[in-house]
């Protein structure tokens, strides 16, 4: 492999890792949502 063909492929694993680090970064749990829209709905109206 020349050196062309290695920086191709640790420019390719380096998009990859930023691609999945941006990913997992904007992730969401959506279990706290549920619980906060379950709190709304059971809240009496004044």
């Amino acid at each position: 492999m020349n050196r062309r063909e290695r920086r191709e492929q640790e420019a390719t694993a380096e998009a990859h890792a930023q691609a999945e680090a941006a990913t997992a970064a904007t992730e969401t749990d959506d279990t706290s949502i549920d619980a906060d829209e379950s709190l709304e709905s059971e809240e009496e109206p004044d």
